[in-house]
């Protein structure tokens, strides 16, 4: 199930609990002060479930306003309580019901009061209940099933309504939980559907910029490599006449030139990650790629920023084995995460990013781990969602987690969140190919 479409189902609950809530606590009231049993100790308990009813109403009032007025960020602080409150409605109005059904004969006012008890809270916790099944269950023993024990075992033969007013609760009880069931799957395809188009929209947007970001890649690499092949010529010129030259001075210009030359090829390098990691991969054939060159390629294009900013990154020993993927895709996954990281040490003294690998049977597995603050246990669940960023405004769109675990999930392997002492660690899995050999 998606987190994201549960929390918004949720959400919905709460707000059908804070306008039901109140009339739970009036009602339970009225019940307190206005018994419909007489003897004193099914009195006693009667006005004890009253009491019980009231107070789990404000509970639950109290908890789904909670809930509403600060959004998403209250849900893990007080759905259990707003979920337990409506269990106590149920065993303390149950508790009511089957009381005053006990004390009262079939057809008498307090027995048709005590009847439309029980029919309210099953028909008003309807639609609270609809996604708690824990709280379902209650609903249903202690405010339906219990109450029509004691009209099947009042039936008296000959007296055609002891038949009916059992049939007619049951009846009423499963019409009000089977529709709350329907109401909600109806409304958490409509959730679903709208997510889709959320996330299909957005990875569209995020398809075009990489497609226009590859043109403008590909006209400056084009700009670039004339010179660069230029330069390239050269240097090599320079260090064949210093090598010729010998000497002190041919010494010095001979090191110049081999560092010009190193130069050149990073540039080269540089401009050939860009080009692809900028180009649009989605309908490449998965092919059989070296580990080895996948990371350098990828690190191609961000290791001077980690340098320049003082964090450390630290890469393990790469197995020597090919992966099956599209390349361009899988560099998208490692860059994001290891942008992620560099954002998250980026207020520390000593800063440090770790990549280190796992060889498994007929996969590979990619972790990136940081030494910052981690991933809070409140927002763990909805860091896969589309557009979810904790990031300052302007800084991240939210969709990359969300789209690299779309790029994983297409080449059969998983990105996860792992528990850590400290720090973020995102691991994720990529398939060998079948000739493990590396080229």
């Amino acid at each position: 199930m998606n987190p994201s479409i549960d929390n918004h189902l949720k959400l919905d609950v709460c707000r059908r609990s804070l306008v039901a809530a109140p009339l739970f606590a009036v009602c339970a009231a009225l019940l307190f002060f206005i018994p419909i049993v007489e003897d004193p100790l099914s009195l006693f308990f009667f006005q004890m479930g009253a009491m019980v009813a009231f107070l789990s109403s404000l509970i639950r009032a109290f908890a789904a306003y909670q809930i509403n007025h600060h959004g998403l960020d209250a849900l893990a602080s007080w759905d259990r309580a707003h979920e337990i409150a409506i269990w106590l409605n149920a065993i303390s109005y149950g508790l009511c019901a089957t009381l005053g059904l006990l004390a009262s004969e079939a057809g008498s006012l307090n027995h048709e009061l005590s009847l439309v008890v029980s029919i309210a809270i099953v028909g008003g916790s309807a639609g609270s209940i609809a996604l708690m099944p824990r709280a379902q269950l209650a609903v249903i023993f202690f405010a339906s099933v219990v109450p029509s024990l004691v009209l099947f075992a009042q039936i008296k033969p000959g007296d055609p309504l002891t038949y009916i007013l059992p049939a007619v609760m049951t009846v009423l009880n499963v019409f009000f939980i089977l529709n709350s069931r329907q109401f909600y799957q109806q409304i958490r395809k409509k959730f679903e559907i709208d997510e889709d188009l959320k996330a299909s929209r957005a990875r569209a947007s995020y398809s075009a910029k990489l497609a226009s970001l590859g043109e403008m890649a590909g006209g400056v690499a084009h700009e670039i490599n004339n010179p660069l092949a230029i330069m390239m010529g050269q240097a090599e010129q320079i260090r064949s006449l210093a090598t010729n030259a010998g000497g002190p001075e041919g010494a010095k210009l001979l090191e110049k030139s081999e560092k010009l030359i190193l130069s050149v090829l990073r540039i080269r390098k540089i401009i050939q990650g860009l080009l692809l990691f900028s180009r649009e991969a989605e309908n490449d054939p998965k092919i059989a790629f070296s580990l080895g060159s996948l990371i350098e390629d990828s690190l191609g294009l961000c290791k001077e920023k980690f340098r320049y900013a003082r964090v450390d990154l630290v890469l393990d020993p790469v197995p020597e084995l090919q992966v099956l993927c599209r390349p361009t895709q899988i560099s998208q996954v490692i860059l994001n995460l290891l942008n992620n990281a560099f954002d998250a040490v980026q207020n520390l003294d000593q800063k440090s990013v770790r990549i280190y690998f796992m060889d498994l049977p007929h996969a590979v597995r990619l972790t990136v781990h940081d030494n910052g603050a981690g991933v809070p246990k409140e927002i763990e669940r909805k860091v896969f969602e589309p557009f979810f960023t904790t990031k300052d405004f302007g800084k991240g769109t939210g969709l990359g987690l969300s789209i690299s675990r779309s790029i994983v999930e297409e080449h059969g392997g998983e990105l996860v969140l792992n528990p850590s002492d400290g720090g973020a660690s995102f691991s994720f899995t990529i398939p060998k190919a079948k000739n493990t050999a590396a080229i």
